[in-house]
């Protein structure tokens, strides 16, 4: 069951992704994604292997769903929401409203995996993901900014 529910919100947000128009350019868009992928997956190591925070389920289909969410759904959800950010338009409440759509989004993938056992937790709230979710998200757009200037330099994006 977490692998059907996590697949559907993973097409749901990889349609919304795609139907709406893009304000990054194909060169950032793929840089954002694998540093998303590359760094929310070595945080998710880490909290199982090191610190040993979560357990992950050691069925087939368990771990088929951790790596859809960790390597599609977190990464796509990162890349939505900095390309909405570049699309919205307006004052501080439309900022505000995208970003608490973002921290749901987050937040209805993590329940997903820790409500069918994909996950088991020690010692772990729900305030650690969304510091975790927040810093990455500053981290992206730092990567962002420095990347566009990067291309801005070589010509690559007007």
């Amino acid at each position: 069951m977490s692998l059907a529910i996590t697949s559907i919100l993973t097409l749901l947000l990889i349609i919304a992704y795609f139907s709406t128009k893009r304000n990054l350019h194909i060169y950032e868009q793929f840089f954002l994604f694998f540093i998303v992928v590359f760094i929310y997956s070595t945080y998710q190591t880490i909290m199982i292997v090191n610190v040993e925070h979560w357990q992950l389920c050691e069925k087939a289909i368990c771990i088929i769903t951790y790596l859809i969410n960790g390597n599609i759904y977190v990464p796509f959800a990162f890349l939505w929401l900095i390309d909405r950010w570049y699309g919205v338009k307006g004052n501080f409440m439309n900022y505000l409203f995208l970003f608490l759509c973002f921290i749901s989004l987050l937040f209805l993938g993590e329940y997903v995996l820790f409500r069918f056992e994909v996950f088991k937790t020690n010692d772990w709230n729900s305030w650690m993901s969304a510091l975790v979710w927040l810093f990455l998200a500053g981290f992206i757009f730092i990567a962002q900014k420095l990347f566009r200037r990067l291309l801005k330099k070589e010509g690559g994006v007007p």
